[in-house]
């Protein structure tokens, strides 16, 4: 009798993943930072040339501050003494001080400290001068970046609460006049620690100041500071078209005449940190085939002047993009293939970047072009005005945006669309976005598709919108862009930045090597630019032990809390990691299989059962761990000292290992998974043919009818046919069931099998290829060989685990449908077996013929309903081992699903990829319930016939009392409850579903968990 419970679990897949996200949520938690420092309500006024400022302000923003409080105080005539002489706005009592003498002060703190034996340095640093918010912020970027590089060289601040300032021109007399950015010159003292009498005054000098002729000025500014060219190092420019200006005045100025300013500058040394235009755009008459950086520092040797680049030119960068697009097997060669380049076109530096990507792109696609007709890729470009979000300067956020950014809590898009679709303000939101869609329809129309979208600007914001705006149209693209800024990485960016390529000379943090045992870890900056500046920083103050070392671009990957230096080889031969890694898996594929079978305690005391089979796993077991020791020793080291190959990365999400781990774990579950299904039903098998007595006289009469006809012939008509053959629909049950039975072997399953594969994978591949195939990020040839093995044999797994289980419930199916259709036969031994006593119920009564006759109807009728009962568990104990089945295929959909997830590189999923592995997982679910659907109409059918017998014999008297016998065994075929009778909350399907929402909603937390940096 059935105890009306369906053993047997399934694999937690969102119990696990829920724990591994609290695990990260606990142990890596990024929660934001929250200060205790108190407002200051109060300003405590200084002197009128000493402005209140950290160390880390923007300088020129600190004194226009300063100079504002002061004008405010004139008008309001609020002059309050102090003990020290001065009013409350820190002007002298006896009369106001010219603005104009402190360049005089500053001249004479200089000779001050010359007289004093002191060797003083003035060094010159360029930063954008424009009221703009980005210029502000790298106003600040870059005073953060030069003090640490000073701080390294043992240079400190003299004051580390204030910084000076100067007035260039003497139109600042006036009083209440409006300052300007371009008027003022912040400048700063730093003493070296060791007190040797070492001096640098640190001017900062607005870019705009000196960008019409730079070095007429600098001259300038030397003669009022009077202090040697030699002494004064400059960092900068800032822009290249102020470093073309600067080649501009050397190449016109080859007469020299006595008057000339830029005389001099002989000895002046500059460090170019943050020009990046190349020669073919600073210099007219420049050819492609030379040196640029060379012909540039012959023009300022020609002036005995010092140049040095310390960062390189967009070209280096461009070859780096281009040859890693390749690398990315991104099709230059094919026709159909698009690349984008969306370029700022405000200014030199963005022209010429341009230029520089589209003449690399342009000499690939020529290179790798097949014929002349076919020219290869197609390259777009596109432009814009720098500002796309129509800030301005001085403007207030108005209230649309302060509940803009309130309700952004309950939009999780984060924008208004009804804002967003005005083509009307200052904003180019619309121009942008319409780009965006008109080249997708214009593409989608021509059949073409997009590989590679370049952003080539000099402002992150700009840059941001555009990745924003073109990622939703072509999410495959491969998107590329130069500068790599800390704000690519932020956790609230990811969304739209994950894998993005990022050029760039310089990292966020400074190498460790170039640092002294002695000194201070070098901090970590905001972008590439601090770096460099830092970097000069150091080559203007060098060390006895510092060499110069070549400026090398590089190539970084957006990652879920890092940008992944790709070209970084690492030179490791420690299979440790791995090691860690297999172990994981190895735990996994156990921790799968205890929950998903319960033959594991079968295999582990098969293992223990004999010598032989133990020395078989200490064999095999040896021979893993030595192919473990030869991929580390030998495979893995090529691939992490090659930087144009896939890294070895777990978490940050730039690799494609873990997915191939996760493939490879699904490969070893759907193998075992074929095993143990092979061996739970033979064993099923076994116990039903022991449990209903099915002797070898009905398996000699199936033997014999096998007999009637050619084997080939009979063997095709099983191998092919779905439904069983004719001869056995009304057949008894032991002779259908040899027929189920020999329709399992695996001689007859794998011709079946082999078609439907077939069959199958033609179908995929015409969904593919009418929905486009998914990218791969993989990088390298050989890596995505390895990738693509990995993955088919992953594929080819699951979908004969599968098509074998879709065998399994079609077969069941066809056996539930022959034996639904007439009344089931059974054998007198399954029917002795099986009648539990009652036989013996009516031996008491006398032997004589009527009686006899008696006896004879009573079993004949006890016959019809135990086989009836006899049936339906029949089938319920087969659909419960097979029914078990339909999990295998689903627990490794589930690991392939993830394998493909985001977290761990930039996979995408196609619709076409979608409807494929949906389509699979619902063929498995709709074979399910169709095998419910079968038994219950099984047992309908049976209780049924059953109650025509209850009415047959109703009115007869001497059968009456089997009319309770029939009652009984009707609520008891009722009340079955296993196999596919089990309730529907307990039913495979409903089980295997609650399995894919679970590991769709885990991934989910995956999601999450690269904000809490887990």
């Amino acid at each position: 009798m059935s105890n009306g419970k369906d053993s047997g679990s399934i694999i937690p897949i969102s119990g696990i993943i829920a724990l591994l996200a609290v695990i990260g949520f606990t142990l890596f938690p990024q929660i934001p930072l929250k200060g205790t420092r108190p407002y200051s309500a109060e300003i405590q006024h200084e002197p009128y040339d000493k402005v209140i400022a950290r160390l880390w302000q923007d300088p020129f923003d600190a004194v226009l501050k300063h100079l504002e409080l002061l004008k405010k105080c004139d008008s309001e005539s609020t002059y309050l003494m102090d003990q020290t002489g001065t009013d409350q706005c820190g002007k002298e009592k006896n009369g106001e001080k010219d603005p104009q003498d402190s360049q005089s002060k500053l001249k004479n703190e200089i000779e001050k400290k010359i007289n004093n034996n002191g060797e003083v340095t003035v060094l010159g640093v360029m930063v954008p001068g424009t009221e703009y918010a980005e210029d502000k912020e790298n106003r600040m970027r870059q005073r953060y970046a030069v003090l640490s590089g000073l701080r390294s060289r043992q240079f400190l601040p003299e004051d580390s609460e204030h910084i000076n300032f100067v007035f260039l021109t003497s139109a600042n007399k006036q009083k209440n006049k409006q300052h300007l950015l371009t008027e003022i010159m912040p400048y700063e003292w730093f003493t070296h620690k060791s007190g040797n009498k070492k001096y640098v005054l640190l001017v900062w000098l607005n870019e705009k100041t000196f960008r019409n002729n730079p070095l007429s000025q600098l001259s300038c500014l030397i003669t009022r500071l009077s202090i040697e060219a030699k002494n004064f190092k400059i960092i900068g420019p800032w822009e290249s078209q102020t470093l073309k200006n600067m080649l501009s005045e050397l190449k016109n100025d080859k007469i020299n005449k006595e008057d000339n300013p830029i005389k001099k500058l002989k000895g002046l040394r500059i460090y170019s940190a943050f020009a990046t235009a190349d020669a073919s755009g600073l210099i007219e008459e420049y050819t492609a085939t030379g040196n640029g950086d060379a012909e540039i520092r012959k023009i300022f040797n020609y002036k005995d002047i010092i140049f040095s680049r310390i960062i390189g030119s967009d070209k280096a960068l461009a070859e780096k993009i281009v040859k890693e697009l390749g690398n990315r097997r991104v099709a230059f060669n094919d026709k159909e293939n698009t690349i984008i380049l969306v370029s700022e076109s405000d200014s030199l530096y963005a022209g010429s970047l341009h230029d520089v990507f589209h003449h690399e792109l342009s000499k690939q696609i020529n290179k790798t072009a097949k014929t002349e007709k076919n020219k290869g890729a197609n390259l777009v470009c596109i432009s814009y005005l720098r500002g796309i979000d129509g800030f301005l300067p001085g403007e207030k956020e108005s209230k649309a945006d302060k509940n803009e950014d309130g309700n952004k809590q309950n939009n999780k898009s984060g924008f208004d669309l009804d804002k967003l679709a005005k083509p009307a303000g200052t904003s180019q939101y619309d121009y942008l976005r319409r780009q965006a869609d008109d080249i997708y329809h214009n593409l989608q129309r021509r059949h073409r598709k997009v590989s590679a979208i370049g952003m080539l600007g000099s402002d992150f914001h700009d840059k941001y919108l555009v990745l924003q705006a073109f990622h939703q149209r072509f999410p495959q693209a491969i998107y590329f862009t130069t500068d790599l800024d800390a704000m690519w990485i932020h956790p609230a960016n990811l969304q739209w930045t994950r894998n993005l390529l990022v050029a760039s000379y310089f990292d966020l943090t400074a190498h460790n090597d170039l640092e002294d045992a002695n000194q201070e870890s070098i901090p970590s900056f905001r972008d590439s630019y601090q770096t460099s500046a830092f970097t000069a920083i150091r080559q203007a103050f060098p060390d006895k032990q510092q060499n110069d070392r070549q400026c090398i671009p590089k190539l970084f990957e957006i990652g879920n809390k890092r940008a992944v230096n790709l070209l970084e080889a690492k030179n490791t031969t420690n299979y440790g990691c791995t090691l860690r890694a297999i172990a994981v898996m190895a735990f996994l594929v156990l921790l799968i299989l205890f929950y998903a079978n319960s033959n594991v305690n079968q295999a582990v005391m098969w293992i223990f059962k004999c010598r032989k089979n133990f020395i078989i796993i200490i064999f095999t077991t040896a021979f893993v761990i030595l192919l473990i020791y030869l991929f580390n020793i030998y495979i893995k080291p090529y691939f992490s000292n090659n930087p144009w190959e896939e890294h070895f990365s777990l978490f940050d999400g730039i690799s494609v290992w873990p997915s191939n781990m996760l493939r490879i774990l699904a490969f070893i579950l759907s193998v075992c998974f074929l095993y143990f299904s092979d061996r739970s039903l033979e064993n099923n098998r076994k116990e039903i043919e022991n449990k209903f007595c099915f002797n070898t006289q009905e398996k000699e009469k199936h033997d014999k009818r096998e007999k009637t006809k050619g084997k080939i012939i009979r063997y095709l008509k099983r191998a092919v046919s779905y439904n069983f053959l004719k001869e056995y629909k009304d057949t008894n049950i032991a002779e259908l069931w040899y027929e189920y039975k020999t329709r399992n072997k695996w001689k007859y399953r794998i011709v079946w099998v082999a078609i439907s594969f077939i069959i199958y994978f033609i179908s995929c591949r015409f969904i593919l290829e009418a929905f486009g195939f998914p990218s791969s990020p993989v990088r390298g040839d050989y890596s995505y060989r390895i990738t693509y093995i990995i993955l088919m044999a992953a594929i080819i797994s699951f979908s004969w685990l599968f098509l074998y289980v879709f065998d399994l419930t079609r077969l069941c199916h066809q056996f539930i449908v022959n034996a639904t259709e007439n009344k089931p036969i059974w054998p007198p031994a399954s029917i002795k077996e099986c009648s539990y006593g009652i036989y013996e119920n009516i031996c008491h009564l006398p032997d004589n013929k009527q009686v006899q006759e008696k006896r004879e109807k009573i079993l004949e009728e006890q016959k019809i309903f135990l086989s009836e009962w006899m049936l339906v568990n029949i089938v319920a104990k087969r659909t419960k081992a097979v029914g078990k089945l339909i999990f295998y295929p689903l627990i490794s959909w589930v690991v392939i699903y993830i394998a493909r997830h985001s977290y761990f590189d930039d996979w995408n999923t196609t619709i076409g990829l979608t409807v494929i592995m949906t389509g699979s997982v619902a063929i498995t679910w709709m074979c399910a319930l169709m095998q419910r659907y079968d038994a219950e109409n099984l047992r309908k059918a049976s209780v049924s016939r059953l109650k025509e017998q209850q009415m047959r014999i109703i009115f007869s008297k001497e059968l009456e009392d089997l009319k309770s016998q029939i009652e009984l065994v009707i609520k008891e075929i009722q009340a079955i409850r296993e196999g596919a009778f089990s309730p529907f909350f307990q039913h495979p399907v409903f089980r295997s579903v609650l399995l894919a929402l679970s590991s769709v909603g885990g991934t989910y937390i995956m999601e999450y968990t690269n904000i809490f940096n887990f």
